[in-house]
């Protein structure tokens, strides 16, 4: 669905980018994508990060640095992959969590199945932060 006054969205709902592929867009102005980060019918043409709308298990792949991180990585691969005469892989988002500092030696910590805060959360985030 093309966000326009005939299709119930405000043409503001997507970027001007999104906009001007011609393409499905979900509600939030976000480009459909297939499972390899391509738009549909145009095979060349990847879409990552927030503007790509990417389900995986039946959940959208957050539009995060983290999430998005992983799609350009894999993008890369695949452009490399057909420069090499091979076919394309599927995309995999793997959540490894998230850390967020809040305050002077405070922060909150969503492990997987880990949940910190506080200062021994900003002590996970001061060692983890660092590492790719």
């Amino acid at each position: 669905m093309h966000p326009s006054p005939s299709s119930g969205l405000p043409a503001s709902t997507a970027t001007p980018i999104a906009q001007s592929l011609g393409v499905p867009l979900d509600r939030a102005g976000r480009v459909q994508v297939m499972p390899n980060l391509t738009i549909p019918e145009r095979s060349g043409v990847f879409v990552i990060g927030d503007l790509a709308a990417f389900e995986q298990d039946g959940q959208l792949v957050p539009g995060i640095g983290p999430a998005a991180i992983q799609e350009a990585r894999h993008a890369a691969g695949n452009i490399t992959r057909v420069v090499e005469g091979k076919l394309y892989v599927p995309f995999r988002y793997r959540d490894k969590g998230m850390l967020a500092v809040i305050g002077r030696a405070a922060a909150v910590a969503n492990l997987r199945h880990l949940k910190l805060s506080g200062f021994i959360a900003w002590l996970t985030w001061v060692i983890v932060q660092p590492l790719p």
